[in-house]
């Protein structure tokens, strides 16, 4: 009851952690009325115990096969018996989550909607709209008939990922390019969710009554993924993710106003699939991680930014995700500690101040001035000064400060084109300032150099523009198909969008008519390849070129 309170918001806890679950790896002290366990907190258990993962105990490895009910020691007459209490699981939830724009839904199983395609965006497609089972689990138990020094298989790696139902109407801010909303931990869940990696947990339920080794009973009950094959047909077979929910506080932050000249929200699949109510032509064949990059690497450094401005531990703030409202990113943070602590309600009353520092000529946040300081200007991604921790592990691929700065100067100016109208003063713009002054774009040299381009009859080429006194190149590679059209790879912002690229960029119009008439492009056939996939990804951006000129 303390416990259910205290994750309520109720009352306070009688000590710390408020939840712990158990991993249940052997019975052997039975006579000492003590099962043999692992315990951690519920978010860590959800990664550490999953089924297929391995835990390390005075020297021996179990591995983990399923979900079990609390269990306890019951002793009568001499007799041991390991009983269980309740059930394996404690929520039984139907959820919905769309990777292309991040929309999650969760229900109880009572109140399904059964969507057949996402709310927000409408795609269909079956591994990027995913309809899930969601059960919170009891307890996680070993294989205990097969315990050994060393396994032959390897064990499963698994990763949780933090989702906050719905999107929320946000309040315009009347002094700079957000809107925003705050709720408090009574009104907001969260939910943290480990679905195998988009492959769920399959497994079946039932009740284990047999004996253990010195004639210790067992009757409790187990959902096992340990499926004998005799009962690989077995209708209590089912699929399930596993997670945990908690209330805390909640910020949310958007841009109030995007241009047209820039990409909304990143599209995961490949544009040549048509998806309802879009147009292929919006969309590079290189897709836009891009755009996943520039919205995590804009949290991270607002997230960062704070933390430093108060003087706390960045682990008491989480940024959870984002979701698309309205055709634009809705950032979601969050406290770490279930009920809040009161530091994203701070966070709520500090952004716009925050944004300010970012973009202003002076700062006093020291992580801001570190940003840009002369130590850091060697880093053109992410390191250690600016993006890369332990606590950003499985994003340090896609970070990169620079995208991250150009989204923040987007929150504080609606007028802000990333560079479109041909204003690349900006500091997180100077590579492209490097390559005006030079004639030449190193990231696209190299790229041709390494997978020799030349020898494919491919050329790398640039075209000039003049715009209100600045000038600059457009750079691209040049291709002739065998249907004697020529296929143009144009490099750009992982932010601009292809569509207004092309009809409304100034930089491109003035480029394209400065092209002798006989050179002049069938803009059909006209492509972008953004900085961002051509640095982190070079060999993905081959095999994207090379498919959709000879494919």
């Amino acid at each position: 009851m303390a416990q259910k309170l205290a994750e309520n918001g109720i009352l306070p806890m009688y000590g710390m952690p408020s939840s712990n679950t158990s991993f249940y790896h052997g019975f052997d002290n039975v006579q000492k009325k003590e099962i043999s366990t692992i315990q951690r907190d519920n978010f860590t258990a959800l990664t550490q115990f999953a089924p297929g993962t391995e835990r390390t105990k005075d020297k021996r490895i179990y591995r983990s096969i399923g979900f079990v009910e609390n269990l306890h020691v019951n002793e009568q007459r001499g007799n041991y018996t390991i009983q269980g209490r309740g059930d394996c699981f404690n929520e039984n939830k139907i959820t919905y989550l769309c990777k292309e724009c991040n929309f999650f839904e969760c229900k109880d199983i009572s109140d399904d909607p059964n969507h057949d395609e996402c709310p927000e965006c409408g795609c269909e497609e079956d591994n990027i709209f995913i309809r899930s089972r969601l059960k919170q689990p009891n307890g996680f138990i070993a294989d205990i008939e097969e315990v050994d020094d060393k396994k032959d298989s390897k064990p499963t790696t698994t990763s949780a990922v933090t989702y906050l139902e719905g999107a929320e109407d946000l309040f315009k801010s009347s002094e700079i390019n957000i809107e925003k909303v705050f709720k408090d931990g009574k009104s907001s869940k969260s939910w943290t969710i480990n679905n195998n990696k988009g492959k769920l947990f399959r497994g079946y339920g039932f009740t284990e009554n047999n004996s253990y080794k010195n004639d210790i009973g067992r009757d409790y009950k187990i959902w096992s993924t340990k499926i004998p094959e005799d009962q690989e047909n077995d209708s209590r077979i089912e699929e399930i993710a596993i997670g945990f929910s908690k209330y805390s506080d909640y910020l949310f932050l958007s841009p109030q106003k995007i241009s047209t000249s820039i990409i909304n929200y990143p599209s995961i699949l490949d544009p040549s699939i048509q998806r309802a109510g879009r147009d292929d032509l919006n969309y590079s064949i290189l897709g836009h991680q891009g755009v996943r990059a520039t919205f995590y690497s804009c949290a991270f450094l607002l997230r960062k930014a704070f933390t430093f401005d108060v003087d706390i531990n960045i682990d008491e703030i989480e940024f959870i995700n984002y979701s698309i409202k309205d055709n634009k990113p809705q950032f979601k943070f969050g406290d770490t500690l279930p009920n809040g602590s009161g530091f994203t309600r701070e966070f709520n009353l500090k952004i716009e101040q925050l944004i300010r520092q970012f973009i202003g000529k002076e700062t006093q946040n020291h992580f801001v001035k570190k940003l840009f300081d002369e130590s850091h200007k060697h880093c053109n991604d992410s390191c250690h000064l600016c993006l890369n921790d332990y606590r950003t592990l499985r994003f340090n691929g896609l970070l990169n400060w620079k995208l991250g700065i150009s989204y923040i100067r987007l929150l504080s100016d609606d007028n802000y084109l990333f560079g479109l109208n041909g204003d690349f003063n900006y500091p997180e713009l100077q590579q492209w300032q490097n390559w005006f002054k030079n004639g030449n774009c190193d990231l696209l040299d190299a790229f041709y150099n390494a997978f020799n381009f030349e020898q494919l009859q491919i050329t790398n080429e640039k075209m000039q523009w003049t715009v209100d006194g600045n000038n600059g190149f457009l750079f691209y590679l040049k291709k002739s198909n065998a249907d004697g059209e020529t296929l143009y790879l144009i490099v750009s912002h992982p932010i601009w969008d292809r569509n207004e690229f092309l009809n409304s960029s100034k930089i491109f119009s003035k480029a394209y008519f400065s092209l002798s008439s006989e050179d002049q492009i069938d803009r059909k056939n006209i492509h972008l390849i953004d900085t961002f996939n051509l640095k982190s990804r070079p060999g993905w951006c081959y095999k994207k070129i090379f498919d959709f000129i000879y494919v």
